[in-house]
């Protein structure tokens, strides 16, 4: 897990620092990079105990987890097409997070006993809860009680739309490239069953698990994930073609 968090931010800041102002697509899997990052810090905190040291953040990266199925979206189609979505129509898609971020500030504003306890019930859920201030209320749990649904129609409605644009750029093009390379349609096609995997993974283990509990697991997947994207970016190296070799100084 460790691994993968500190290869997933040196990844995103490769792609930010070496992506041209007008690949819009690198950056967009960037951002995804960051955001799964961000979030398999926050499994790790709370699996290793060192959460409690930092329980200002404790659930901070739930609304992020809304946003990664858009940025999945968003840049399997700005590889695909060359006629990106105007800037103006981006917000739209992350649109589920900030509302949601919204509906937790309650949560957010709450005294550290109250997040204390989420993180217990989470992850510890035969230890005792803490004393809370009386007449602390909930407004936002009804909400949050929901969020394993809206993270999976989440994934559902951007694996559809993925699979919308992949199909149409396919018919648009008769004959596809033969390339020795790593092609976008080869990246896409292998991006959007990814999305599938972790759609299927994490449905299997919100099944089985009531709480946290299998938070690990979602982890380890997103570390193997960035564990493979910095294997094929390796593999597209420059320093694998004669020219480079070649090049005089």
């Amino acid at each position: 897990m460790v691994v993968g968090i500190v290869l997933g931010l040196l990844l995103f800041l490769a792609i930010v620092l070496k992506s041209a102002g007008k690949n819009r697509s690198l950056r967009f899997l960037g951002w995804f990079l960051f955001v799964q990052t961000i979030v398999a810090i926050d499994v790790f905190l709370c699996y290793s105990g060192l959460m409690k040291y930092t329980l200002h953040f404790n659930d901070s990266t739930e609304p992020l987890v809304l946003m990664i199925a858009p940025l999945i979206y968003l840049f399997v189609y700005e590889l695909l097409f060359r006629n990106p979505l105007p800037l103006r129509k981006y917000w739209i898609h992350f649109l589920p997070g900030i509302v949601y971020a919204t509906t937790q500030l309650g949560y957010y504003l709450h005294p550290l006993s109250v997040k204390m306890n989420a993180y217990v019930d989470a992850y510890f859920p035969n230890l005792p809860m803490i004393a809370v201030p009386e007449g602390t209320k909930y407004p936002y749990q009804f909400i949050k009680d929901e969020f394993r649904w809206l993270i999976l129609g989440s994934f559902v409605l951007y694996i559809i739309l993925s699979l919308r644009a992949f199909i149409k750029y396919r018919h648009s093009r008769k004959q596809l490239s033969a390339s020795k390379g790593i092609n976008k349609y080869f990246f896409s096609k292998n991006t959007i069953i990814t999305m599938i995997l972790i759609f299927l993974v994490v449905l299997i283990i919100f099944l089985n698990y009531e709480d946290d509990g299998g938070d690990h697991i979602i982890a380890i997947m997103q570390s193997l994930i960035v564990l493979f994207t910095t294997f094929l970016f390796f593999l597209e190296s420059r320093f694998f073609e004669n020219s480079w070799i070649a090049d005089k100084y």
